[in-house]
């Protein structure tokens, strides 16, 4: 269950983009130099999509191993209800599959929200 709800928000994070966040001394990410006080966005998705750090990304696997996803931020900025959010899924998630009788779809496709309809 904890890998199904994993994939999940990695698929599907409840926020796509982190605004707000400003640097506090001069860094370099990859090359790039980011001056102090430059605002921040995190592309959430697209690092979920990011094929060096989660192989075949297109692809949901539940018993995908890797780097943490970043649904829920990371660090001193993670959201604080992270573990009841969870838990509410993984409770939602048994109770539809032990209620209601499922059956396959057929063959799915994920999309981003960069992709065409």
């Amino acid at each position: 269950m904890n890998g199904f709800v994993n994939e999940t928000l990695r698929c599907r994070p409840p926020a796509i983009r982190i605004y707000g966040h400003g640097t506090v001394r001069d860094i370099t990410l990859s090359g790039v130099e980011i001056p102090r006080d430059a605002f921040l966005i995190f592309d959430v998705e697209s690092a979920h999509y990011d094929p060096d750090a989660y192989p075949n990304p297109g692809q949901f696997e539940p018993t995908r191993s890797g780097p943490p996803n970043l649904a829920f931020g990371a660090g001193a900025h993670a959201c604080v209800g992270v573990a009841l959010a969870r838990l509410v899924a993984k409770v939602l998630i048994d109770r539809l599959l032990r209620d209601y009788a499922m059956s396959p779809a057929g063959e799915a496709r994920l999309r981003n929200s960069r992709d065409q309809y």
